[in-house]
């Protein structure tokens, strides 16, 4: 059987107690195509749930993690749900960072029958990964409470002063990224209009031809 064809399973996370998680499988995929996370609720109030607004260009969303079963033989670090900082205005919308929420598994994993299906020991943590050159940030959390609880706690990180400065760094980092590689738009030389349009009406209404 070809990969193209060949049949994979896909898992959600489920939190126990004491620093412990479950996989559940909920479904199955053909081929390399790859599962979509879920996007979560955050926001009851305005007219997108799935987004939380920070300011008035960044907004926040939160994903829920389906864990397919090759990427769950390829590391012991679980990604249980993250939230993902965007930046939006007319021109663009883009990714700043992510802020995720792990399950690092210390279980000795010898078998799948211990990887799958029964209670794995490990430890829970948010990760903040803002660039590829600075160092992350990790913070180990005594457990994991359930996804709106874990909202709420990230949605109070993101609304500190030190957070919004770290937003608005990034912004700005970006806006220097797409200037080295794009140009600034001051660097534009708006063209010189070359027609007289008055005329070239007048002269489409008397002959039904424009001459350019």
């Amino acid at each position: 059987m070809s990969d193209s064809e060949q049949l994979h399973a896909f898992f959600s996370p489920k939190s126990g107690p004491n620093n412990t998680l479950i996989l559940k499988c909920v479904g199955h995929i053909k081929g390399e195509y790859n599962v979509n996370d879920e996007q979560l609720q955050c926001n009851r109030e305005g007219e997108d749930k799935t987004s939380y607004q920070i300011t008035d260009n960044v907004h926040a969303k939160f994903f829920k993690c389906n864990l397919r079963d090759s990427f769950l033989m390829t590391t012991r670090t679980l990604p249980i749900m993250y939230c993902s900082i965007m930046f939006q205005n007319n021109l663009m919308c883009s990714l700043l960072f992510n802020i995720y929420v792990e399950f690092v598994i210390s279980s000795e994993i010898k078998t799948e029958k211990q990887l799958i299906g029964a209670p794995l020991i490990g430890q829970y943590r948010l990760r903040i990964k803002i660039n590829d050159t600075d160092p992350e940030k990790v913070i180990d959390l005594e457990s994991f409470t359930g996804y709106n609880f874990m909202m709420k706690l990230i949605i109070e990180l993101i609304e500190t002063n030190e957070m919004k400065t770290v937003i608005g760094k990034t912004i700005e980092d970006e806006r220097k990224k797409r200037i080295e590689k794009y140009g600034s738009l001051d660097d534009i030389e708006i063209p010189k209009v070359k027609y007289n349009f008055s005329e070239l009406v007048k002269q489409y209404k008397k002959s039904g031809k424009v001459g350019m």
